[in-house]
C-alpha cells in the first residue's frame, strides 16, 4: 500500500462534514509492503475550527471520521469527538502519507493486514 489515507470528519447520522483531509506533502508517499499482523500508520492534524471565520466554517461537532485505506473505496467509521466545519472550503483536517509502523510508534492511525 502507499499513499494518503482518505479522511472526513462525519456526524452523528454518518453525514459527512465540510472539505475532506487535506494531504500533508512535507514527506513523499512511499510503498509500504505489510507482512502478516504488521501495521501502517498516518497523522492526523487537527485545526482549531475558531482559526476560521463563523460564517466560512459554520463550526459543529463531529462524532467521528471516515477513514479510508489508500486506493480502497471500502471506509472504516472511528469514533472521535471534536470540532468540524459543517461548510466545505476551510480544510480543517490533513493527513501525511502511510509509512511503516514502528513498534515504539503510539501516534496517528493503524491499518492493519491480516490473511483470511
Amino acid at each position: 500500500m502507499g499513499g494518503y489515507p482518505g479522511v472526513s470528519g462525519v456526524s452523528a447520522a454518518g453525514t459527512q462534514l465540510g472539505s475532506a483531509a487535506a494531504r500533508n506533502a512535507t514527506s513523499s508517499p512511499k510503498t509500504v509492503m505489510l507482512a502478516n499482523g504488521a501495521t501502517a500508520t498516518s497523522t492526523l492534524q487537527v485545526t482549531d475550527v475558531g482559526n476560521f471565520p463563523s460564517a466560512t466554517c459554520r463550526p459543529t461537532s463531529a462524532a467521528g471520521l471516515r477513514v479510508y485505506v489508500p486506493n480502497q473505496t471500502a471506509w472504516t467509521a472511528i469514533a472521535f469527538a471534536f470540532q468540524a466545519c459543517a461548510k466545505a472550503g476551510p480544510v480543517y483536517l490533513h493527513v501525511t502519507p502511510v509509512t511503516l509502523a514502528t513498534t515504539s510508534s503510539n501516534s496517528g492511525g493503524t491499518a492493519r493486514s491480516e490473511e483470511h
